[in-house]
């Protein structure tokens, strides 16, 4: 505020050159002519706000008070007014009433607002008498008295002078403080207009600096859109370039290729380069917008007279090579999966040449014809070498039954038509093919050398069509999902002409043989075993899409089931012309009956075969039925003894065999049930065996079965009636008398009871059966007795008891 109160004042002191004297005169002079006139301006804010604090104060007052009781308010701002003199550093009242003279001699100096403080008074009074009335007023005059009001007045006069002779010395502070740097002063100001002058050609200079920045940077901006648009121009002839230099090298036929594809051998390098060859060509007949790239118009004559020489040079090579695959003791799977795998890009590119490519199948066709034709024909005579003869070789033979000798010989059966472990290729039917070599003469039969024969061609079948497909033509479809039958679709393609016709001769040769051998065979079991390899074989074609054979092996099929049911209907016939009326004397021959063993084997060869092909033949029906009606009209016309003996050989083969047929319940006709059939020979078998034993057992341990018997009806009435002494005595003796007669000849009974059973039973299988149940019922009895004379002899032990056999041991012999 005192800033702004004097700024006239400040502009009068301000010199207008530095180095004027004159000028400091004029301005003390002007200096004291404004000191009387604005010595209350000056001051004028910070005055008003310390009287009013002073007035407000001193008019709260009831009782007079001294300057150290004045209110906080005017205490702060007298000492904001003095903080900066030097000698009014702590205002106190002696300091003001040093100044009362001073302050009452310049008393006419004072303006006239100090010299009339009541008017004043009034004004404060008036400021804050809007809610006062005088009669308040006159009532504190009255208390305070006339004295405070005089002394307020004296203290204040004193204290304006005191704030007045603050002022002057600040002011000529100021003024001689500015007087002092007038020079200074003088000299910043002509530096400053010097330097005025120098910003302003700065400025100029710099904005021409700036026009001729922004003119550079136009011109770097054209510059910068000009490389941006050259340097796309270089990228797209880059790329321009490159397709053109790939272009150029996918069709471009250099000298060095051409020298190579003429003379060069043929090899695995060859074919890279004849593939390479292919797509330059197919490149270049490209065409672009329906028309031919100009640059190679002019090279299609040259071209087609290089692919002739190519084409015949291919031609030629692959001609020899399916020439090569005639050659003796070639593996030709092996060929076919590294030579012609390898070459194969080269019958590709011929495949645009239909004319080579058709003579080139014609070729492989006919070698491999004559080749597939030759190593099976030499194949087959080669089993057929190792042959071993029929032992059935007429229907005569079911009448028939080895000897004693020849079966201890040859450790065989005494049917003719046992399976002897020939059904064991139905269980290994997927194993290899047998080899020819190191085979002896008379050492295979019949149906192994079918089987080996056919998993040889069915193999070869396979992996030749695997081959066509893949070199020749596309690979093959799987089954036609769409078609209900699941038949595979493209059945008649080229590639399975060409196998059928490789094939057909190879079908030939097997063909004939079977069928011959067909003709004269009366084995039952080969010619069932052969079924069976047929039926498999003509399946696992099929498994694998090979239907081209399947009319051939069908007809081979059903040629061997007419011929079993042919030889199955005459043994028949002869069974049935024998037995019709015999003799009694013929009837105890027939232990066994030589037709029944036969037939029992016959069952089981057919029944085995069953399992693999679930078709029930109608003869074995019939000889079963037969067999039965033979055996109950034989049976009326022996004794029971003989009867016996008769049905357990008749029957025991024939429950052998059923008692092996697993789920007998699927096989029944209309008027035949298999399961009823075998239950029934079961049962008549069990109570002829019974009665057998026990007959045997009467003849031979009648004294044991009588006193067992005697001692259970003993037993039955011992309750009633006690046995007297004498009657222990006697029955003891007669025990050991029993005893020692069979220590004696116990070993003599057991052997002959064996013999007279080998005797009525020659037939190994029902010797084993009879002799277990006499001999289990014959240990039945003495284990009986062994235990009551054990308990009889208990307390008088005697030499020969420990000489009684023991029942386990007596088991075990037998």
């Amino acid at each position: 505020m005192m800033v702004d109160n004097n700024r006239p004042l400040n502009a009068f002191l301000l010199p207008n050159r530095p180095g004027n004297g004159g000028h400091e005169v004029n301005n003390k002079n002007l200096l004291n002519n404004c000191q009387s006139n604005n010595q209350f301006d000056f001051f004028i804010e910070g005055l008003d706000s310390l009287c009013y604090d002073l007035k407000s104060y001193l008019d709260s007052l009831t009782v007079s008070s001294s300057i150290y009781n004045l209110h906080p308010s005017f205490n702060r701002n007298l000492t904001s007014l003095f903080s900066s003199s030097e000698n009014t550093t702590n205002l106190s009242h002696t300091d003001l009433s040093s100044h009362h003279s001073k302050s009452d001699d310049s008393k006419t100096n004072l303006p006239l607002s100090h010299s009339q403080p009541t008017a004043n008074d009034l004004l404060l009074s008036n400021s804050r008498g809007k809610h006062t009335n005088s009669e308040n007023i006159s009532d504190i005059n009255k208390l305070n008295g006339s004295n405070n009001i005089n002394d307020h007045t004296s203290f204040y006069n004193k204290l304006s002078l005191l704030c007045n002779n603050k002022r002057y010395k600040l002011e000529n502070d100021v003024i001689n403080t500015l007087l002092k740097h007038e020079k200074e002063l003088s000299e910043f100001s002509i530096d400053l207009n010097h330097s005025n002058s120098t910003l302003q050609l700065i400025e100029r200079s710099l904005s021409n600096q700036y026009k001729q920045l922004e003119v550079s940077c136009t011109n770097i901006k054209k510059l910068h859109d000009a490389s941006k648009d050259i340097s796309y121009g270089l990228e797209n002839r880059k790329k321009f370039v490159e397709r053109l230099q790939e272009f150029v090298k996918d069709v471009i036929i250099t000298p060095a290729m051409i020298r190579s594809l003429c003379g060069d051998a043929i090899n695995e390098e060859y074919v890279g380069l004849v593939e390479e060859f292919e797509k330059k060509v197919e490149r270049i007949k490209t065409l672009y917008r329906d028309k031919e790239y100009p640059a190679v118009e002019f090279t299609k004559i040259q071209i087609k007279k290089l692919e002739l020489v190519l084409i015949r040079r291919i031609f030629d090579f692959l001609s020899m090579e399916i020439s090569n695959l005639a050659v003796p003791k070639v593996n030709i799977q092996l060929i076919q999966m590294t030579r012609f795998s390898t070459y194969h890009p080269l019958y590709k590119y011929l495949s645009n040449f239909p004319d080579y490519t058709n003579d080139l199948k014609k070729l492989y066709v006919y070698t491999m014809k004559k080749t597939y034709s030759h190593l099976f024909e030499n194949y087959l005579n080669s089993l057929e070498s190792c042959f071993e003869k029929e032992r059935c070789r007429d229907i005569s033979y079911i009448l028939r039954v080895r000897t004693p000798e020849v079966v201890k010989r040859l450790n065989k059966t005494i049917s003719y038509y046992d399976l002897d472990g020939r059904d064991k290729i139905l269980d290994d039917f997927n194993s290899q093919p047998m080899l020819p070599t190191g085979l002896k003469p008379a050492s295979i039969k019949k149906e192994l050398i079918v089987k080996s024969y056919f998993k040889l061609l069915v193999d070869t079948c396979a992996s030749e069509l695997e081959f066509l497909r893949s070199f020749f033509g596309s690979s093959g479809s799987g089954p036609d999902t769409n078609t209900p039958t699941g038949t595979t679709t493209n059945l008649n393609r080229p590639e399975r002409e060409m196998l059928k016709e490789m094939f057909s001769e190879v079908f030939e040769v097997i063909s004939f043989n079977m069928k011959t051998y067909f003709r004269g065979s009366f084995d039952l079991v080969a010619l069932g075993l052969i079924y069976s390899v047929l039926r498999f074989n003509r399946r696992s074609l099929l498994y694998k899409h090979i239907t081209f054979f399947e009319s051939e092996m069908y007809e081979l099929e059903t040629l061997a089931y007419e011929r079993c049911n042919y030889i199955l209907r005459e043994v028949h016939g002869l069974i049935v012309k024998v037995t019709r009326n015999p003799p009694i004397t013929t009837i105890f021959t027939w232990a066994p009956a030589p037709f029944v063993v036969n037939s029992s084997h016959i069952l089981m060869v057919i029944l085995r075969i069953n399992e693999y092909t679930n078709r029930f033949n109608n003869h074995l029906v019939q000889l079963l039925e037969t067999l039965s009606d033979i055996t109950d009209k034989c049976s009326k016309r022996l004794d029971p003894n003989k009867n016996a003996v008769f049905l357990i050989n008749n029957t025991a083969p024939l429950v052998e065999v059923l008692e092996n047929v697993p789920n007998k319940s699927n096989y029944k006709t209309s008027t035949f049930n298999l399961e009823a059939h075998s239950a029934r020979l079961k049962k008549d078998l069990e109570s002829n065996l019974d009665f057998y034993s026990n007959y045997l057992l009467t003849e031979f341990i009648s004294d044991l079965i009588n006193v067992m018997s005697r001692k259970e009806e003993e037993e039955e009435d011992m309750d009633s009636t006690p046995k007297k002494t004498l009657t222990l005595a006697t029955e003891a003796l007669e025990y050991r008398t029993i005893c020692m007669e069979f220590i004696e000849n116990y070993s003599e009974r057991t052997t002959l009871i064996k013999n007279l059973i080998l005797q009525a039973f020659p037939y190994g299988p029902t010797t084993t059966l009879v002799n277990k149940r006499v001999f289990d019922s014959f240990h039945g009895i003495y284990e009986k007795f062994y235990s009551v004379i054990m308990e009889m002899f208990k307390e008088s032990p005697s030499d020969w008891l420990p000489k009684m056999p023991n029942p386990s041991e007596f088991k075990r012999e037998f």
